[in-house]
């Protein structure tokens, strides 16, 4: 009989294990804390990423995130060292492990898919927007290659001869004068207009990827460039729009136009030569005002004339003037200021003729030509109206100056809102475009129309050259109908391209 004392031992235990004392390691916090970031940053991005597969969109996060992989395996890295200089003191070293290997394995899969993302990325919307900025360049007059590359691709017209008509018919016509469209908008953009002033001669140096995320169901991309033209450098910035193509199609982009612009941190850096141009475009426009406009709404219809020739012919005229017997009296130094260059022995021709007599000032050579017309250019590849009103446009225009007065010039007055002034140097000439907006006929409107008033002035060593000034021409660039008063019924067309 056994002794009820005894009790056999468990063979589930092992009996060498009996004497050995039970002894508590705590984990290292390190490794605890590392493994859990890593461990949550793992759940973030698989979750995270199943989600954005079956919505069909990239799963980004943004650059601070990748801090969190780097912790999380700093943090393991660090626990595990502790652990293993502990002597055996402190436990958790599968967690360290497993906390170094989700952070580094998951953290470095995800950025090299958001790099591969990135580089597919930047390497499109860079052509895009180079073949953009290189548009821009060609000074096309107006830039409807360009603004047709700001419109999303299911919006965007075909390249092709019917492309004006398209992009001026569905962007360019305003419900009322004073207004312009998009596309003359776009053309007397800052950053589009100092690109056309450089044309040829400007440089432009990629500078990177400022910033780039996920926008409306596409990738948006705001590049930055380093410009530099004859006149000006500076850094411009541009956003680009990517859209998904269907099918076969790729990846599409348009340019977001209102997100063009200079940046003024580093501000613009004019050269000398920029200087000089920038204020004799602002000084011609002031000076317009109170010169050839002034003497316009006074009707002094021979000297507006003769303001319009150059300086060399001006004296011819006089003579052939005198020549005639038109009794002209003529003051040298009269009326300086006339024009923005007009100097103090300029001769111009005044009073004696503010009430015109036909018989006499026809014998002013070129002032016949000068009544119908003929200072209005209406270029075929310039100038665009619709077919069935661009004739009678042209034609009401030239008519203005029959009686030229201060309805033509209230209608001449240079845009304000153009705040760069297209000048540029031709030879030994300076030449400024102003924008106009007018309406045709002065005495009841029917058409708008938008021209260039360009005027050219002697090119001077000093900052400010003072001389020969002469309005040269005036471009027209589109004509469009205006709407008829509420009640007024019109057959007039509307102003939209054909098919539009």
């Amino acid at each position: 009989m056994s002794d009820p004392t005894t009790r056999s031992v468990p063979a589930s235990l092992p009996v060498g294990d009996l004497g050995k004392p039970v002894v508590y390691r705590p984990l290292a916090i390190l490794a605890v804390v590392g493994a859990g970031v890593g461990g949550l940053y793992a759940a973030v991005v698989i979750l995270g990423g199943l989600v954005a597969f079956f919505r069909g969109d990239p799963w980004l996060l943004p650059g601070w995130s990748a801090l969190f992989p780097i912790a999380g395996a700093a943090l393991s890295l660090l626990g595990l060292l502790q652990i293993q200089r502990s002597e055996g003191t402190l436990a958790g070293e599968k967690a360290a492990r497993w906390g170094l290997l989700l952070s580094a394995l998951v953290g470095l899969s995800y950025w090299a898919y958001v790099g591969v993302i990135y580089y597919a990325i930047y390497h499109e919307a860079s052509q895009f927007s180079d073949d953009f900025l290189k548009k821009l360049t060609r000074n096309e007059i107006p830039p409807v290659s360009a603004f047709r590359l700001t419109l999303p691709p299911s919006e965007r017209p075909a390249e092709g001869d019917k492309l004006r008509d398209e992009l001026e018919g569905r962007f360019n016509v305003v419900p009322e004068m004073g207004r312009k469209g998009f596309l003359s908008t776009f053309a007397q953009s800052e950053a589009v207009r100092v690109l056309a002033v450089g044309g040829a001669d400007t440089t432009i140096e990629a500078l990177g990827v400022d910033d780039w995320s996920y926008v409306g169901g596409g990738y948006q991309v705001r590049l930055q460039y380093r410009v530099s033209t004859p006149q000006m450098s500076f850094v411009l910035e541009l956003t680009v729009q990517g859209k998904e193509g269907k099918r076969s199609q790729g990846r599409q982009w348009y340019i977001v136009w209102d997100k063009l612009g200079m940046k003024s941190d580093p501000s613009p850096q004019m050269s000398d030569e920029g200087k000089q141009l920038f204020m004799m475009g602002q000084a011609s426009r002031e000076r317009l005002g109170a010169g050839w406009l002034r003497v316009m709404r006074e009707g002094q219809t021979e000297v507006v004339f003769l303001d319009t020739l150059p300086e060399a012919e001006r004296d011819g005229t006089r003579r052939s003037a005198l020549n005639a017997g038109l009794g002209l009296w003529l003051a040298d130094g009269f009326a300086p200021g006339a024009l923005p260059c007009s100097t103090p022995g300029a001769v111009l021709i005044r009073g004696a003729l503010a009430v015109r007599d036909p018989a006499r000032v026809g014998t002013l050579p070129g002032f016949d030509e000068f009544l119908a017309g003929g200072l209005v250019r209406a270029e075929k590849d310039v100038f665009w109206a619709p077919q069935g009103i661009r004739d009678e446009i042209i034609t009401l225009v030239r008519q203005e100056f029959r009686e030229p007065g201060e309805q033509l010039a209230n209608a001449l007055m240079p845009d304000a809102s153009a705040r760069v002034p297209l000048v540029r140097r031709e030879g030994d000439r300076i030449v400024v475009e102003s924008e106009v907006m007018m309406r045709v006929p002065s005495s009841g409107p029917r058409f708008g129309v938008e021209g260039r008033l360009v005027l050219e002035c002697e090119a001077s060593q000093t900052p400010m050259p003072l001389k020969s000034w002469r309005v040269r021409e005036l471009i027209l660039l589109s004509g469009k109908s205006l709407p008829a008063p509420p009640g007024m019924p019109t057959g007039r067309p509307t102003g939209m391209a054909p098919g539009s």
